[in-house]
């Protein structure tokens, strides 16, 4: 009778969720704030909310504060992190006090990662590189921002420029 009633117990309880799955579903700012800076941890975030970070870092309207945030935080180690350049460079030249230097800073980070032969191996269009190359530059050349992050502006779009050189000009006939 005992075994009935332990078994009917066992049966009738919730089951709980898999370890990480509390995680899972949690903000994506809420993750980043409970791993803190560990750069591993960051980039596990990463690996499974590529789409969630560029849409937050995309969106200034639609996303809170706390997302974008963590979207920054996170980008440096989404795959393909170059599609993060531009959205990036959109932050960073903003008037946020708390947002435009993570963004400057995983802006640099992106960029100063970037190998020539990985981008070729992946076939990165070079076009995107270049108008991100373009927004960073903007952001160096902005006298209203910071000193700090207009030199990793600077920083930014001169590593930018290397892997992705403007095109040279056609000679006049």
């Amino acid at each position: 009778m005992r075994t009935v009633f332990l078994l009917a117990a066992l049966f009738a309880a919730p089951l709980a969720p898999p370890p990480g799955a509390a995680a899972q579903d949690a903000s994506l700012a809420a993750r980043v704030r409970a791993v803190g800076a560990d750069p591993m941890e960051l980039a596990r975030i990463a690996r499974d909310a590529d789409e969630a970070v560029l849409a937050a870092l995309a969106d200034a309207a639609e996303t809170a504060r706390a997302e974008r945030w963590a979207a920054a935080r996170v980008a440096p180690w989404i795959d393909a992190p170059e599609r993060a350049l531009a959205p990036l460079a959109a932050i960073a030249g903003g008037d946020d006090p708390l947002l435009a230097p993570v963004a400057a800073e995983a802006g640099w980070a992106i960029a100063s990662r970037l190998e020539p032969g990985d981008l070729a191996a992946r076939e990165v269009p070079l076009a995107p590189l270049r108008e991100a190359r373009g927004a960073w530059a903007a952001v160096a050349a902005d006298e209203s921002a910071r000193a700090d992050l207009r030199r990793l502006a600077a920083f930014t779009a001169d590593a930018l420029g290397q892997l992705a050189p403007e095109p040279a000009a056609e000679p006049a006939e």
